[in-house]
């Protein structure tokens, strides 16, 4: 959520870093890998910080809001763009070929114990959520469909974002009971879903739009049985899906598909696809991403967007990836298509585009249109000949009848048009003339077909107006009763209203767990609970032994740091170098929270990592490290105060890396230090960084190819580094030995059956003196060796395929973070 900010200086600073990086771009539109990856092409895409003055937080009296622009750019940035289609199969085939690996015990690799099974944690629901204000609602993660069964209104569908779709048959109760229908798929990354002419035909695509650097994505599954089963994937030449629609109008379902790689089409339910009108120049979906398909009365209407165009590729500028935006029409269910005729030129200046009819079919049509670029709200088009010609409702000149601060007027987009798009046509209406538009901060609704305007929701609840979390990305309508129940989705997941907007219920989706979660981290001293850090959901804090999770900080929350010799200090930051500390552990309520100092905001990056030392080397429980965007800080007072221990450019070459935890720290002392660097280069320091060195691991480790993401100490002897490089072939893992020259030799353990996929945290065993047991988080799972990474083993059963960002390791417990699918934990009791 970031009012305040415009997407046009982002863009400007990617434009202009595309244009030096081409020859990247290039060799990723043809789906080939650079022979000498660098991550370092995309460390001066240095992300501006919000227009904020001074930086006024939540505890300094203003809610905090997220920064979709930001963290897209920080993912850009972190990934240097690679990946793509090619890479998005190679994963898919590391998770089958590990799912049928460890169909039974074990894998081939490593004989396996019985396994143990993974314990769903939460976030299954909240007491409360504080971001300034405090509010008794309740919030999951961000949505990207809802779909209701159009014969039983009971059973509806919610597909998230990452923790994929979720299914229930009781909507209707106060308390429905949902259930996870695609954890054993490979992936949980949702795109969109549509039903078929049997509503027990679920066609998914799978692959969020807006966090596709870093999440498997790009192909679609079908489903004959409500979710229950699912058939092999069919992969896509995309990354990311974004709307999935049927026709049914025949004896074997249509179904068509807009993604970023233009629209594809199945003429037999769903088996296989084809690229329609997209491959070669002169086709009308040429060089153009898809964002939304309709039925209408004059056929099928579809939004699509020209991607920019470098060296001899295509390449995305932001979340949605697109410049101008332009309508298409097909006569003949999506085989061929024509530009409409657009009579005065009505519909232009657009970007990314949404689009809405009440009931498939209709004359009425809506279009909801960002600007070229996306760097604001267009407008609001309504056509009354199935899209064929339009009339501009001019929201710019217009202002709602109960204007507030946070709503002065009708752009509800805001500066990230890019992303939050939300626009639904209530069906019950005859005319066709009530809407609902849906953006960063508002929602709002027309009765008279966008002539007059009221907002009704508020992302903090306040000027009198009832919560919806911000960023909204869906809407439904279940058509029971007079006015029906209308569906919101937004980035705090689902929420339901039975009287036309005026009420609104965030109870409903208790029970779905699918909270994008960075960073975790616990306490000896309280081992049950457990601090996360989530995408836009703020810091929050698990109740006792429970599945709740309240919120005490709102906005992007990251880091997350806590005391281990002792309940001293407890630690949680949000995007730009915004720390804060708390010795009041553990943090029930916002005012527990202080700021902390000593920082420098003026280097600060989106990712605001905390790294917390063991207990064994830090006894005194108040000693911290962050990094920036060239800096690495220190606290030794409990996260009041932060001091400067190293820079770029004066005691070491290369940048820290914008990664998730930035300093590893020896379980010995402080003194021995390792950071992940560009390059490929890790930089140490023995002597508690009076002095650092540079260890080039691309020229130590042949195989190894940049992309630190992180350093683990079994002790000041032995270190392990990671790597998260969306390469196939490369090597994720590397150990180092003391020399005894006062550095360390690397190599490369043999890494048997260690899926090729990153690997986003590396976890040394305590309990093991020597060093050699490991446990890795990798973007299908975590996986266990037990001989210095020379052979690993998926480790337990039940995990779902998701991204793993986090590990925390209590004794006899690892707990784990997930992408998509919250907090989970196993016992490892040896």
């Amino acid at each position: 959520m970031n009012k305040g900010r415009s997407i046009a200086s982002s863009f400007a600073i990617l434009l202009s870093f595309l244009m030096s990086a081409a020859p990247i771009a290039s060799a990723q539109s043809s789906g080939k890998q650079s022979a000498a990856p660098d991550d370092e092409r995309y460390i001066h895409l240095k992300i501006p910080r919000p227009n904020r003055a001074a930086h006024t937080s939540q505890t300094q009296g203003q809610p905090e809001r997220d920064n979709a622009n930001a963290r897209h750019l920080w993912l850009t940035q972190r990934m240097a763009g690679l990946g793509g289609p090619e890479y998005v199969r190679h994963v898919l085939r590391e998770a089958d070929k590990q799912r049928a690996l460890n169909l039974g015990a074990g894998n081939a690799a490593t004989p396996a114990k019985p396994a143990s099974n993974w314990l769903s944690v939460g976030p299954t629901k909240d007491n409360f959520i504080q971001n300034f204000y405090t509010l008794e609602e309740n919030d999951s993660g961000r949505a990207r469909t809802i779909l209701v069964h159009p014969k039983n209104p009971d059973i509806v569908y919610f597909l998230t974002s990452g923790g994929g779709l979720w299914k229930t048959s009781n909507f209707s109760s106060p308390h429905p009971q949902w259930t996870a229908t695609t954890d054993n798929l490979l992936t949980t990354s949702g795109g969109s879903v549509a039903l078929g002419s049997n509503p027990d035909t679920i066609y998914l695509g799978l692959g969020d739009p807006f966090d596709s650097p870093n999440l498997v994505a790009g192909v679609m599954v079908k489903s004959t049985d409500g979710g229950n089963t699912w058939q092999p994937f069919v992969g896509l030449n995309a990354n990311t899906i974004r709307d999935v629609k049927v026709d049914t109008s025949g004896p074997q379902d249509i179904v068509l598909v807009a993604a970023d790689g233009g629209l594809f089409r199945s003429t037999d339910g769903g088996n296989s696809y084809n690229q329609v009108a997209g491959a070669n120049p002169g086709d009308a979906f040429f060089g153009q991403e898809l964002w939304s398909v309709v039925k209408t009365s004059a056929g099928w209407l579809a939004s699509a967007q020209t991607l920019a165009f470098f060296g001899s590729g295509f390449f995305g500028l932001n979340g949605s990836g697109g410049i101008d935006g332009s309508l298409w029409l097909s006569t003949d269910q999506g085989a061929t298509w024509n530009a409409i005729p657009n009579a005065g030129n009505t519909f232009t200046g657009a970007g990314r585009t949404t689009l809405a009819v009440a009931k498939a079919g209709d004359s009425v049509v809506y279009a909801f249109a960002a600007d070229t670029f996306d760097q604001t709200q267009l407008d609001l088009f309504r056509s009354v000949d199935g899209g064929q010609n339009w009339t501009a409702l001019g929201l710019a000149a217009k202002t709602p009848v109960n204007p507030n601060p946070d709503q002065p007027d009708l752009n509800v987009m805001h500066g990230q048009a890019f992303y939050n798009q939300m626009i639904l046509v209530d069906s019950n209406d005859e005319n066709r003339n009530t809407v609902y538009l849906g953006g960063n901060l508002s929602t709002v609704k027309s009765t008279d077909g966008g002539n007059t305007w009221t907002v009704i929701t508020n992302w903090l609840a306040q000027f009198g107006l009832p919560y919806v979390h911000a960023d909204c990305h869906a809407a439904a309508l279940i058509r029971k009763g007079k006015q029906g129940t209308l569906l919101f989705g937004s980035d705090g997941g689902l929420f339901a209203s039975t009287d036309g907007g005026a009420h609104w219920n965030s109870r409903k989706q208790e029970g779905i767990q699918t909270s994008l979660i960075y960073t975790l981290i616990g306490n000896p001293q309280t081992p049950s609970t457990t601090l996360i850090g989530l995408q836009d959901d703020g810091t929050r804090v698990r109740v006792g032994n429970t599945s709740i999770f309240n919120q005490t900080l709102g906005g992007d929350g990251f880091g997350t740091g806590w005391s281990q010799a002792n309940n001293h200090s407890s630690l949680a930051s949000f995007q730009f170098e915004n720390i804060f500390y708390s010795t009041v552990n553990p943090p029930s309520d916002q005012n527990d929270w202080n700021q902390s100092s000593g920082l420098d905001p003026a280097d600060a990056n989106f990712a605001t990592p905390i790294d917390t030392p063991a207990a064994t080397a830090d006894p005194s429980g108040l000693v911290f490290y962050t990094s920036s965007f060239s800096k690495i800080f220190k606290s030794t007072d409990g996260g009041v105060n932060f001091n400067l221990i190293g820079q770029q450019g004066v005691n070491f070459g290369h940048f820290p890396r914008a990664v998730l935890h930035t300093v590893g720290i020896s379980p010995v002392d402080l003194n021995h230090l390792g950071v992940p660097g560009t390059g490929g280069n890790l930089i140490i320091t023995t002597d508690g960084a009076a002095t650092w060195t540079e260890y080039p691991l691309n020229s130590l480790v042949p195989g190894y190819a940049s992309f630190n993401a992180g350093v683990a100490w079994a002790n000041d002897n032995l270190l392990y580094a990671h790597s998260e490089a969306p390469i196939p072939g490369v090597i994720h893992v590397v150990k180092g030995v003391a020399d005894g020259h006062g550095g360390y030799t690397f190599s490369a353990p043999a890494n048997i059956g260690l899926p090729d996929v990153p690997v986003d945290k590396l976890q040394v065993d305590p309990r093991d003196s020597s060093g050699s047991t490991l446990y890795a988080a990798t973007w299908i799972g975590v996986y266990r060796s037990t001989d210095g990474g020379n052979s690993w083993s998926q480790l337990g059963k039940g995990l779902p395929a998701v991204v793993v960002s986090d590990l925390y390791e209590n004794g006899n417990t690892l707990r784990v973070s997930t992408y998509g699918r919250g907090v989970w934990e196993i016992n490892i009791a040896r």
